[in-house]
């Protein structure tokens, strides 16, 4: 499986892919009217977070560390952003679910956790992760005030 780390040369691609990930999402969820490209690119580029780009398709970024209620050795892998940076690269989703297990193992986590915060249809990428071994664990609410 090909990873790699994110390079400058990813920047406008991923820009790009951004952007169309929120405009088709449109007014779908209201938190994406809080996305500023900008603030994101910056987050993705900073080298705080776990950041490659699988099979020359996916953008992967994910943090780890311990739910506030664990032990400080059960860490998870927690994912942030899942973005199909080059539309037409080899990858296919399995590669980001066997990516993000790699990374875990690498890294000491014992869990994985990801969700559908940017996809446009919640259970049809749910539905892609559980084919993939994960189960629904919660249910995010978001109000704006």
């Amino acid at each position: 499986m090909g990873i790699r780390a994110i390079q400058d040369k990813d920047r406008e691609h991923i820009r790009k892919a951004l952007y169309d990930a929120v405009a088709k999402a449109g007014n779908r969820k209201q938190w994406f009217r809080t996305i500023n490209l900008e603030v994101a690119l910056q987050a993705i580029f900073s080298g705080k977070y776990y950041v490659f780009i699988v099979e020359e398709t996916y953008l992967i970024m994910a943090d780890c560390g311990s739910a506030w209620y664990a032990d400080e050795g059960d860490k998870a892998l927690v994912e942030m952003l899942v973005l199909k940076v080059y539309p037409q690269g080899p990858g296919k989703f399995n590669d980001v679910t066997r990516a993000f297990t790699a990374l875990a193992r690498v890294v000491g986590a014992r869990a994985i956790c990801v969700g559908t915060a940017l996809a446009v249809n919640n259970r049809a990428l749910a539905r892609m992760y559980t084919r993939e071994g994960f189960e629904a664990s919660a249910v995010e609410l978001y109000k704006e005030l």
